[in-house]
């Protein structure tokens, strides 16, 4: 990481962070480290979960995210929801997932946000 271009767009945040924004820079930053990481699938995932969040998609686990009181950073949030989507496709509850995970060309938000709707209790 010698050259500047190599570095992740990270921002550099306390991971004790709470408040406005924290869960936005902490999704955002997760994208950023699994990209630098050489983990381009997470990444895609926990991009996928940034999308549905932007959008007006209402849910009680939406909502639960987007008002998170902890310090989303700390607390992994990101990792804890990506994790859930991972445990849904290796378990074959959500197979809609697997062109995710194989690496294919979808649209990641739309499967994401339809698979966080479905199995909304599970996450």
């Amino acid at each position: 990481m010698g050259n500047s271009a190599d570095r992740p767009a990270y921002e550099f945040v306390d991971m004790n962070t709470a408040g406005p924004g924290a869960v936005a820079t902490a999704f955002a930053n997760q994208v950023a480290y699994c990209q630098h990481a050489g983990a381009p699938i997470t990444a895609r995932v926990v991009a996928g979960i940034v999308a549905v969040l932007e959008t007006d998609a209402a849910s009680v686990l939406l909502a639960r995210i987007r008002g998170w009181q902890g310090a989303p950073l700390a607390d992994a949030l990101s990792l804890r929801v990506a994790g859930g989507l991972h445990a849904l496709h290796l378990s074959g509850a959500a197979p809609e997932l697997a062109p995710i995970y194989r690496g294919e060309a979808v649209d990641d938000a739309a499967i994401i946000g339809a698979v966080m709707h479905s199995h909304e209790t599970a996450l």
